[in-house]
C-alpha cells in the first residue's frame, strides 16, 4: 500500500526505488555506488545535513555516508590558555601523538575513539580546503 499523492512517500519511493525487491532497505545510489566498489572503485558518499536513505548501500560493506552541515565542513580549533595554542596547526601534532599507537592495555572503545577522531580530523581538513576553492 502507498500514498499516491503524499509528497514524502514519493520521495522515499524515488530515493529507494527497487522494481524486483532485491535488496531491501537500500537506496538507488547507496546500489549504484555498490557496484562502483565492486568493480575496484574506491568511493565515499557525502550528504548534507542529514543522512538520505538514497545513499544506503550493502550494509555488509561497511561504508559510511559523510554527513557535513549546509554551513561547511568544521574545523577542530580549540584553545589552550596555558600554552597559546590557538590553531588547527598548533594542536593537531599533540591531539596526533595522544592518539598513536596504542598498547594491550587500551580498550576497544578507546582505539575506537581515536581512530575515529584521528579520520574524521583529516576528512575535515581536506573538505574544508576543497570547499574553500568554491
Amino acid at each position: 500500500r502507498t500514498d499516491l499523492f503524499s509528497h514524502t512517500s514519493l520521495e522515499k519511493d524515488a530515493y529507494t526505488v527497487d522494481p524486483f525487491n532485491d535488496r531491501g532497505g537500500t537506496g538507488l545510489l547507496g546500489r549504484l555506488l555498490d557496484v562502483f566498489e565492486d568493480n575496484g572503485y574506491t568511493v565515499g558518499p557525502n550528504s548534507i545535513n542529514s543522512e538520505t536513505p538514497m545513499l544506503g548501500g550493502d550494509p555488509n560493506k561497511g561504508r559510511k555516508i559523510d554527513v557535513l552541515p549546509a554551513s561547511g565542513a568544521p574545523i577542530y580549533i580549540r584553545q589552550n590558555l596555558r600554552n597559546h595554542l590557538n590553531s588547527a596547526g598548533d594542536i593537531k601534532p599533540i591531539i596526533m601523538e595522544l592518539n598513536s599507537e596504542s598498547t594491550t592495555e587500551n580498550g576497544v572503545h578507546a582505539d575506537y575513539w581515536s581512530q575515529h577522531l584521528v579520520n574524521n580530523w583529516n576528512k575535515s581538513e581536506a573538505l574544508y580546503a576543497l570547499l574553500e576553492k568554491t
